[in-house]
């Protein structure tokens, strides 16, 4: 995005270090902080979003550990991984409603197989967006990665508020230019006599890199110096970046499910004294992140705003 003159920002897991701090985990305090910082700065008249979360938790291949199905994608929540995964996608969902909420286009990819479009968070914000903006609120789209030049045939699924998403879909699967078999897995009998298998070293190798995608957001921002670059080959084929690049003015200009705003605006006081939750979302675990924030030295409220964040 930022090679074809789009200003961008980027967020990414593997960019948390123990030297740089976890402020690129959404699944910290300062991660979703900033996640919500940098949303907030994008354009008022469209900007788009891509969402690229963690999948390791919503793969067929982890059902054994998670526990999720299409009818239970809650899965095991016993499992820190699960229950941290769970929170991870919430808190995406609730950066994909405020990215709406102001006038942007999201993207949220997946592997084809993954239980998190199953997730009823995310069932319920797909609902809402269709109660919002109809039908077109709402589109999914597939497409074979290799199709864009990648090394296997890796099939994806995207779900979006635009329905230019659709123009991802890339036609039946090509033949490989390298025929030779990429050996993912291997095949075996286990004690029971059924046919299993397991995955090889080369399986982690078919994953985007870094592999530790958690969040990838690109916006057209007000101001320059948030710009990094969305994607690198290293990542996303050249071809697939390159079909967003020519996809990014219909896909930020036609998007539907974007709320409209109330008319006399209400001030941040009248909205909160008017606000009622029926669902805290606890498993999101936001409550931290109002703690983070409003204990921070460098908060600046002012006087009338101090007592709606108490301390």
């Amino acid at each position: 995005m930022r090679e074809a003159g789009y200003p961008s920002a980027r967020l990414d897991l593997l960019y948390s270090t123990p030297e740089s701090g976890s402020s690129m985990d959404i699944n910290t305090s300062s991660g979703v902080a900033l996640a919500i910082a940098v949303l907030l700065r994008c354009k008022g008249d469209g900007f788009l979003a891509h969402f690229g979360t963690k999948c390791s938790s919503w793969t067929r291949v982890n059902v054994g550990t998670s526990g999720r199905s299409a009818c239970s994608s809650i899965g095991v929540t016993m499992h820190n991984s699960v229950s941290e995964a769970n929170k991870m996608c919430s808190r995406t969902i609730l950066l994909i409603l405020l990215a709406v909420s102001l006038n942007g286009t999201f993207l949220l990819e997946q592997p084809a197989g993954s239980l998190m479009e199953f997730y009823p968070r995310f069932r319920w914000m797909l609902q809402q967006l269709v109660n919002m903006g109809g039908d077109e609120a709402v589109t999914k789209v597939s497409w074979w990665m290799r199709n864009y030049g990648g090394p296997t045939a890796k099939p994806h699924y995207l779900y979006s508020n635009s329905k230019h998403a659709a123009k991802l879909q890339n036609g039946k699967l090509q033949r490989p230019v390298d025929p030779t078999p990429s050996n993912t897995c291997e095949h075996y009998i286990n004690k029971n006599g059924k046919r299993c298998w397991v995955g090889t070293k080369k399986l982690k190798q078919t994953e985007r890199k870094p592999q530790l995608v958690n969040l990838c957001v690109a916006c057209l921002l007000r101001r320059a110096p948030f710009i990094c670059s969305l994607t690198e080959p290293r990542e996303y084929p050249p071809k697939f970046a390159l079909k967003l690049v020519s996809l990014f003015n219909e896909l930020v200009d036609e998007k539907a499910g974007v709320p409209s705003l109330p008319d006399p605006l209400p001030s941040i006081s009248e909205m909160c004294d008017s606000a009622t939750f029926a669902d805290m979302w606890e498993e999101a675990g936001m409550g931290e992140v109002v703690a983070y924030l409003r204990g921070g030295k460098g908060l600046g409220l002012i006087a009338e705003h101090r007592s709606l964040f108490p301390e």
